[in-house]
Parts: structure tokens; C-alpha cells; sequence
């Protein structure tokens, strides 16, 4: 004969007591049967002060589908953990081998979350008050491994994280290392042309000044930061590839805007630097060489053709042209009507062409002309006029031509191979890469 069981549950409840625990029940009439549907309308308790688990439910059953307890509930919380001190809610998975996990949560809606994490301080700091901490084992030596990733969390899907502010000045991720040689966020793609390590997109409905699709904030006062022997800076971005950076205009707009703040300069292009199409400057240009480089006029399909700017420890400019005298000699060279304006401290330079006469200035510049004369009439002279700029910017940055270099810079050479140098030796010299980066 089957023996069966039974507790009935009277109006002032059960308790079975063992030890320090107890099960107690308020509901009225009904009966706890083990192994069976108990359809009790109560609240179950499971009280005392053991010091390991308190509820111990084993299933030793080898089934992937097989559970230790399963809660559901109509539409509050199935499983709700509180404590006082330390961890509400724990998972782990013991066994050390294959893919596991440690805490599994599914949705069927898609405006639902499989996991829902949340931080109810009060806190006001930004750095305080996380919702998830996730750590993982550190998998290899290497910063980067090209093909196991054992990072504190790994999140896949079509779009492996989404992040919300929920602060006024929050960040949808935000990414921070507090130990020198690591780095706040790093992204990775392995599909060549199809794939971007990071990628990133401003949607404000803004027009005529849309708003920033990254920023790069350094936490050094003046932008750069030396670090360790000063062998490169860091400063607020850093791309270091084939192409460092690659900006793409649409429209009206500009391939890459660099706004000069508090810093020195707003771009510092180290070694050739090529862009293809405009580029404006509304600052100083400063360089080591400087060239234009066309198709070259007489064998454009094969050649190339380079001239060197004209260098000059002045802010030059330089004007010339052709004129001829007229039966006295005389001739009045017209310059453009800015040019007493934008330039000071005129000097002149006259050749004369197919003809033994000599030529002088008769009339320095005056109401931007100034008049030649030579020794007979109708002669052609070849003129140049050159000046120094003295517009209002050009007095607010004037080049200095000699100059100390800095403390952190002396010994190093913003061209070290000109020298016979090693590349280490460069003045803000770029950072190499990581160590193990792939």
C-alpha cells in the first residue's frame, strides 16, 4: 500500500520546527502535500538564523531542461531577493568546462528586457550609483587577443550594447579606467571594409549647427598630457591606422573641422599629411616644408610636377608685373587699392628689357601707386614690389622667427631622421601600438 503524507494547515497555521527553522503559514484550511499542487491562498514563511542556506532545493537530474525551482507569478515578480547587507539575488554555475551560465533571463515582448537592473540611491555623484557590475577572468597575457575576448561582459545581438541616459548630462555608455596603460573603451571589427570599430552618430534635428558625432577630452590642462619617458602625447583623441582619420563631407559641410580652444593649435599633423580636396585655415600654418604638386603640364598620364613655396623670415607679400614708359620716361605702376592697407615697408626691385637705359623709383607708394622712370622713352620694365603684412591679425600672431624649445622638448627633433635620429626622438612623437594589439 502507497503511503501518503498529509499536513493540514488549521486557521493559525503550521510549524514544523528543526533546528533554528521553521515553515509557517496563515492561510485558512487546505492542505501542504510534498510532490503535489498545494492551491494555498497564503503567505509561506521560512524563517530562522542558519548560517549557510536556508532553503536548499537539490534536482540531480541530468536533463538541459531540468530545474532547481521554478516561480511564476501573473504579472508581479516571480523571484524577488532582498537583503540587508551584500547580494539580493545570486547565480552561479559550477561547472567549470563548456558554455554555461551563471544567470539566464529571456523576454518574450519586444519593448521587454531580459534583465532589468537598476541603482535606487539617491546619490547625485556620477560616478556613483551603478546599475550592473559585471567582471570577468582575465583570459590571456595579451591587451588584445584576436580571438578570445574575456572581458567582464559580453553582450551580442543585432546591436551589442544600447545605453539610455537617464541624467540630464548623462552618457548613453561611459567607458573609464583608472589604471595607467588601460583604456576606457576599445572597439574591434573583423569585417574589413563592411565593419567599424566605433562608430558614431549625432540625430538632433539641427541644421545649421549640427551637433558633434564624437568628442575626445584629455586630462591635461593644456590638451596633451606626457606620459611615462614623454615619448608621445595623448591627447583628447588618438587614431593610429593607415589612414588616422577619415572625415567624409556632405552637402555644404567639411570633411574635418578642428577649432582651435585654450591649446596652442587646433590640428598638428605629424610626418606627410594629405587631403584631398579644400582646405581652409583661419589660423597660422606652421611646417616644415611646403609645396604644390599638379599632374604634370607636359606629361600629365605619367608625371608629376612640384614647386617649393617661397620662404621668408617676414610675413611677405609680393607683387609684380610688366609696364612701359611713355615718351618721358615715365610710367605709374598701379597696385591693388588694399595694398597700404595690408602692407608696410615697401621695397621695389626694376629690370629693365631689351634696352641698355637705366630705370629708378621716381614716386614711392602713395595712394597704392608708385611711379619708374628711365634714362629713355618707351622702354619696358619688368617691376616688383614687395611688403610686410601689418593687418590686425597679423600683428596679434606675428612669426617668431627664433625661439627656445621647451623644457619637456629639448633633445628632441621635430624631424629626428633629418639628423640620423630614431623616430623616438620626435617632439610629441605618436604613441606606438599597444602591446599585443592586433
Amino acid at each position: 500500500m502507497k503511503r501518503t503524507t498529509t499536513v493540514t494547515l488549521l486557521v493559525i497555521g503550521i510549524v514544523v520546527v528543526a533546528g533554528t527553522a521553521a515553515i509557517a503559514g496563515s492561510g485558512v484550511g487546505g492542505v501542504f502535500n510534498l510532490g503535489r499542487v498545494n492551491p494555498v491562498n497564503a503567505t509561506t514563511q521560512l524563517r530562522g538564523a542558519t548560517a549557510g542556506q536556508q532553503l536548499n532545493v537539490l534536482n540531480t537530474s541530468t536533463n538541459a531542461n531540468s530545474a532547481g525551482i521554478v516561480a511564476q507569478s501573473g504579472a508581479g515578480t516571480a523571484i524577488h531577493g532582498i537583503t540587508n547587507t551584500r547580494i539580493g539575488v545570486r547565480g552561479s554555475a559550477s561547472t567549470n568546462s563548456g558554455v554555461n551560465y551563471g544567470m539566464f533571463g529571456t523576454t518574450a515582448s519586444p519593448n521587454g528586457y531580459a534583465a532589468y537592473f537598476r541603482n535606487t540611491t539617491a546619490t547625485t555623484n556620477p560616478r556613483l550609483g551603478r546599475g550592473i557590475r559585471v567582471l570577468g577572468a582575465r583570459g590571456t597575457d595579451a591587451m588584445f587577443p584576436t580571438n578570445n575576448f574575456a572581458g567582464g561582459g559580453e553582450f551580442a545581438g543585432p546591436n551589442g550594447v544600447v545605453g539610455y541616459p537617464t541624467f540630464a548630462q548623462g552618457a548613453g555608455i561611459a567607458g573609464f579606467t583608472g589604471t595607467k596603460g588601460n583604456i576606457g573603451v576599445y572597439g574591434i571589427s573583423t569585417k574589413g571594409e563592411d565593419g567599424f570599430p566605433g562608430f558614431f552618430q549625432n540625430l538632433s534635428p539641427v541644421s545649421s549647427d549640427p551637433g558633434p558625432g564624437v568628442r575626445g577630452l584629455a586630462s591635461g590642462a593644456d590638451g596633451n598630457e606626457i606620459v611615462d619617458t614623454g615619448i608621445f602625447a595623448r591627447g583628447g583623441g588618438e587614431f593610429i591606422g593607415p589612414h588616422g582619420v577619415i572625415g567624409v563631407s556632405s552637402g555644404n559641410g567639411y570633411g574635418v573641422v578642428a577649432l582651435q580652444g585654450e591649446g596652442v593649435r587646433a590640428v598638428l599633423a605629424k610626418g606627410n599629411s594629405e587631403f584631398d580636396g579644400d582646405v581652409s585655415v583661419s589660423g597660422s600654418l606652421s611646417k616644415g616644408s611646403g609645396e604644390f604638386k599638379i599632374d604634370h603640364p607636359l606629361d600629365p598620364e605619367n608625371k608629376y610636377l612640384s614647386h617649393s613655396f617661397v620662404e621668408s623670415p617676414d610675413m611677405m607679400n609680393i607683387y609684380n608685373g610688366n609696364i612701359v614708359t611713355d615718351a618721358e620716361g615715365e610710367a605709374i605702376v598701379e597696385l591693388p587699392h588694399y595694398f597700404e592697407a595690408l602692407n608696410r615697408d615697401p621695397r621695389y626691385q626694376l629690370t629693365v628689357i631689351g634696352s641698355p637705359a637705366n630705370a629708378y623709383v621716381l614716386q614711392e607708394v602713395q595712394d597704392n601707386t608708385f611711379s619708374i622712370k628711365t634714362s629713355e622713352a618707351g622702354v619696358k620694365v619688368s617691376w616688383q614690389v614687395t611688403g610686410i603684412r601689418q593687418d590686425a591679425f597679423a600683428r596679434q600672431h606675428p612669426i617668431l622667427v627664433e625661439e627656445e624649445k621647451a623644457v619637456a622638448d629639448r633633445g628632441r627633433y621635430l624631424h629626428p631622421e633629418a639628423f640620423g635620429k630614431p623616430h623616438s626622438l620626435a617632439v610629441g612623437a605618436p604613441a606606438q601600438q599597444f602591446a599585443g594589439a592586433n
